[in-house]
């Protein structure tokens, strides 16, 4: 046997392509890091108040507790598991729920994409291009964001499944997955059309009816929540048609992206005309009824994100700027679709693939978090109520974040703390529309100290932006900070960040619109490192 026949052969082997396929997606991952895997930054939104907080409040009443009509399994389990671990550990539980749900969804992908016979190369890039599609990267490494991953896992599952035998492990995925968000509901016409085309109920009957099961359920709580009142459709039929067209072509914001666009749909009709003429072939037939569910299955998964949005310019606008959640699930069904298609096509499928290579490129984003301290957050929390903020950080009060008031353990008095005085530097403010600045009169000194926090009392006639800067050399604006807005009027403002150096200088940037700024009370607490 020649050694290209060898390695053909080993790499058909079933095991082969599933490793293969997830370690291809795991790498891809890489690309999406902007600074590093620093897991404190990854807390992202609903992470907060909605699965933390409601974990803190409610218990493990807080599992059946719908948000945004539906049940979140995954991440409510999640978040009442980790209530009871040290907050500090929540940033890495959240974490890696969100990569097991990661290395399942793209284990059951690959097991689909093998089940179509899609070759050891198509496999590779099928991946790649799940992973690296036009997205601004919203939905990877979150628990929040988990739903999507496994949502489309789940319309893969069914969309490519001609008969599926549920073990136990199948099932608790396909119900977790139809008990995260919306999924079960936006698939069941699926299962109607599959069950009509196909003929194979008895076949997937409990495969079915599970997701079924599950649509009722989250039917039932979108009723009971008031969802489908909410704002009203936007029933423009050129908007729906716009948005439609903007998000097939991959948000095309440039001739460069629009050019390969074109190019890939040509050569996936172009496989579709060189598919029909083929139909006297084996499996071509079974080939195109997939082709047609993965297809359907994308255009329900635009239109119920539509729905959602209430408006379908909301997605196109969020398409143009590279793709996001709601195109993730979208953009892997038509890559999935495209390359079955033309497998056999050697030149059309190349071009499929380098057009949707180009059009990734094109429209990449990385995961872009800011650094908020999670970890100097949390210990100060062992002393003191502390609103810690995560990712997306917006212009508004307490904004996302995670209220940690119920996880105070130690009293606040036992912290050697510094009184600060803070001084205008007036020679920043040339005119009235320069932010108010303040540098302290003298650096924050901490022996034996993990992290240092910093509590302000002031009072502002304008709500805004207030970055602390800190720096060994002196009270200048580098690089080192936190930003947090805050209202106007009497406010506490916290931070916490890492004492890598003995002595802090410290400044302070106001960025509103007020011309009075009044700090009443600063100090500054040293918190001791861990005991080993």
């Amino acid at each position: 046997m020649s050694i290209i026949n060898r390695f053909s052969a080993s790499v058909s082997r079933p095991n082969t392509l599933l490793f293969t396929g997830v370690l291809v997606a795991v790498l891809c991952l890489f690309f999406r890091l902007h600074s590093g895997l620093d897991i404190d930054n990854y807390l992202w939104a609903e992470d907060g108040e909605i699965f933390f907080g409601a974990a803190s409040k409610l218990g493990i009443q807080s599992l059946w507790t719908p948000y945004a009509g539906y049940i979140h399994l995954y991440p409510r389990v999640v978040a009442w598991l980790a209530n009871y671990l040290p907050l500090a550990y929540i940033p890495k539980v959240y974490f890696f729920a969100w990569a097991l749900a990661f290395l399942a969804s793209v284990y059951a992908i690959t097991y689909c994409a093998i089940k179509t016979k899609l070759n050891y190369f198509n496999i590779i890039f099928l991946m790649v291009f799940i992973i690296l599609q036009p997205n601004d990267s919203e939905v990877f490494f979150s628990l929040t964001n988990s739903q999507w991953l496994l949502g489309l896992a789940l319309t893969i599952i069914l969309a490519t499944q001609h008969a599926l035998k549920l073990n136990i492990s199948r099932l608790i995925f396909v119900v977790i997955a139809c008990l995260t968000g919306p999924f079960s509901i936006l698939v069941t016409p699926l299962v109607i059309l599959k069950v009509m085309l196909q003929n194979n109920f008895n076949k997937n009957k409990a495969f079915y009816l599970s997701i079924i099961a599950c649509a009722i359920i989250q039917v039932v709580f979108i009723l009971y929540t008031g969802r489908v009142a909410g704002a009203p459709m936007n029933l423009s039929p050129v908007a729906w048609i716009k948005s439609y067209l903007i998000v097939l072509l991959f948000g095309a914001n440039n001739a460069l992206t629009l050019l390969f666009a074109f190019t890939f749909w040509s050569a996936v009709f172009y496989a579709l005309y060189q598919r029909v003429n083929a139909l006297e072939k084996p499996n071509t037939k079974e080939v195109l009824y997939l082709v047609f569910f993965l297809f359907i299955a994308c255009l329900l998964h635009i239109t119920a994100d539509f729905y959602a949005l209430k408006d379908p310019y909301a997605i196109l606008a969020m398409a143009k700027t590279g793709g996001g959640r709601y195109t993730f699930a979208p953009y892997a069904l038509l890559f999935f679709a495209a390359i079955l298609l033309a497998q056999p096509f050697k030149k059309t499928n190349i071009i499929i693939i380098g057009s949707a290579l180009i059009i990734s490129m094109l429209q990449f984003y990385v995961a872009d978090r800011s650094n908020m301290y999670f970890n100097s957050f949390a210990r100060f929390a062992e002393y003191e109520n502390v609103i810690i903020p995560i990712n997306p950080v917006y212009s508004t009060y307490p904004g996302n974040h995670i209220n940690a008031a119920t996880k105070h353990t130690q009293k606040l008095s036992d912290l050697s703390s510094q009184p600060l005085t803070f001084h205008q530097k007036d020679e920043l403010n040339t005119n009235a529309n320069m932010p108010k600045s303040f540098i302290s009169d003298k650096p924050v000194s901490c022996k034996n100290t993990s992290d240092i926090a910093i509590e302000l009392n002031l009072v502002r006639d304008a709500a805004g932006w207030l970055t602390l800067y800190w720096n060994e050399k002196g009270p200048v604006f580098d690089k080192e900070s936190i930003k947090r807005y805050y209202p106007a009027g009497k406010i506490t403002a916290q931070f916490a960040f890492p004492a890598f150096v003995q002595s802090n200088h410290l400044a302070l940037l106001f960025e509103d619109e007020s011309s009075n700024v009044t700090i009443t009370k600063a100090v500054a607490y040293c918190i001791p490192k861990h005991e080993k």
